[in-house]
Formats: C-alpha cells, structure tokens, sequence
C-alpha cells in the first residue's frame, strides 16, 4: 500500500512538473512572429521575365495588389539566412538572367523577421528588396539600402517555399 501511494506521488509530481515546464515553454512556440507586411510602403514593382520582357506595376492597381500579397507570402517563408557576400557583378549576372521581382518602396523601412533555421529574429533596414523566383539563386530574397545614389545589397536569405506559387503568379500577370 505504502509503494503504490509512493508510486501515485511520484508520478504526480512528475506530471506537474512537466506540465509547468511545457506552460513555461509554450509561449516560445506559439508567440507570434512578426511578419512582413508591404501596406502602404510600396512605390512600385518592378518585375523582369527571363525572356526579357519587364513590367513595372503600380501597387494601388488590382495586378499590385495581388503582387504585394504573393510577395509578402514569399516573404514570410524564409528559413534561413545564407552567407553570400553579394557583389555589384552577381546583381547585374541576376538582373539580365533570371526571373525577379524587385520592391521598390517609398522611403527606408526597417523590417523584423524570424528566420526559422537559425530560431533568430533579424531587422533589415532596407528602401528595396529583391526577390528572386528563377535561376541558381532561386528562392532568394535580397535586401538593399540606397546611399548617396548607390545601391548597396545585403542580407540574403533563402526561401522554403512558396517559389512555385508566385512563379505562378507572376505568369498570371503576362497574360
């Protein structure tokens, strides 16, 4: 009798505990996360097709809409941050072979993520960003300040999913 109530207490108390211990952790799991929202800072899209073909898309038209909610999408994929050291040569090697979306926005914003490989949360203060859909940098998205008429890019991470879907939308808006 006296092992079992010794048994029944120690199982209580374990159980107490653990059930502390994953109320102290939960909110770790389920805080929110910022994420990034585009509303009102877009001046413009620029979009550039493999083929060539280019297009720069107010963000207030119904095709700006439906490019500022897919890229915020892509956006909020980002599983981690790769250690590339972007030159001026690989933007310009990006930029006339492969299938992008550059930001454009109205004035510097500082954005706050979280980057799911690395379990941190990294602020970017950018004026645009570059989001890359096709390519050996496929899945990419850049970050870039403007400083005396000079882009300086930075901050690359890498996207998880989502490439295909706004691959898709961005053909949607050829047609």
């Amino acid at each position: 009798m006296q092992r079992k109530t010794l048994l029944l207490g120690s199982i209580s108390v374990t159980i107490v505990g653990l059930v502390i211990l994953g109320l102290l952790l939960l909110p770790l799991f389920v805080a929110p996360r910022p994420s990034f929202l585009l509303q009102n800072k877009v001046e413009s899209f620029y979009v550039h097709y493999e083929d060539g073909k280019n297009m720069t898309i107010n963000p207030l038209t119904s095709d700006g809409a439906k490019l500022k909610s897919g890229s915020e999408q892509f956006m909020n994929n980002l599983f981690a941050q790769l250690l590339w050291a972007v030159s001026d040569q690989e933007i310009a090697i990006i930029k006339n072979s492969t299938e992008f979306v550059e930001i454009i926005l109205k004035e510097t914003c500082n954005f706050t993520f979280y980057v799911r490989a690395s379990a941190v949360y990294r602020t970017e203060i950018t004026d645009r960003i570059l989001l890359i859909v096709s390519g050996s940098h496929s899945g990419v998205v850049l970050f870039a300040r403007v400083e005396m008429e000079e882009i300086h890019w930075v901050g690359a991470y890498g996207v998880d999913s989502g490439v295909k879907e706004f691959q898709a939308l961005l053909d949607s808006l050829l047609v």
